[in-house]
């Protein structure tokens, strides 16, 4: 009597051990789900960077001001708008965003912040002895209070190299 025990202890054990085992699947396959539903939302645009860059582009093919067009605007789209902008080092159009309650230390999806595509410029092609640097947009920068300590020690160090003093200045790197 005591082997038709243990044969049923052992048999119980493995039925616990099948249910588990397929719990384990049951977990692994609704968190690969999940991943590849948020992988999938993060590949697209939200719907404020689809309208910042819709009413970008009314601007760019109309005589309509940025200032029109994102005037009315939420501070999402407004801080979308910044975020897509920032590259282009254009004071008027930073300080616009920011007045119309873009957040000045905002990162886009590839945790890029705005004053670190200040520093790259436009796609990262305005670095270093660049005559596209203008001092105007640090001082719209520091007006807004931007954090000046998330910048990228890569971004420093590929960027600022032959930047004017002002820009070193403004990150501290010459003190």
């Amino acid at each position: 009597m005591a082997s038709y025990d243990k044969i049923a202890a052992i048999d119980r054990e493995l039925t616990q051990m099948r249910q588990k085992k397929i719990d384990l699947f049951k977990r692994r396959e609704i968190l690969m789900l999940d991943e590849a539903v948020r992988m999938a939302e993060a590949s697209q645009p939200s719907v404020a960077d689809q309208i910042a860059q819709a009413l970008i582009n009314v601007y760019a093919e109309s005589d309509v001001s940025l200032e029109t067009l994102f005037g009315v605007q939420s501070p999402e789209v407004n801080t979308a708008g910044l975020l897509q902008m920032a590259e282009w080092r254009d004071p008027h159009v930073i300080e616009m965003f920011l007045n119309n309650g873009a957040y000045v230390d905002a990162k886009d999806k590839e945790g890029f912040s705005v004053l670190e595509m200040v520093i790259q410029g436009h796609d990262g092609y305005w670095r270093g002895e660049s005559d596209h640097w203008n001092e105007a947009v640090f001082d719209v920068l520091a007006k807004y209070h931007v954090d000046r300590q998330e910048v990228k020690g890569w971004i420093i160090d590929q960027c600022c190299d032959g930047a004017p003093k002002y820009v070193r200045d403004f990150l501290g790197l010459d003190v």
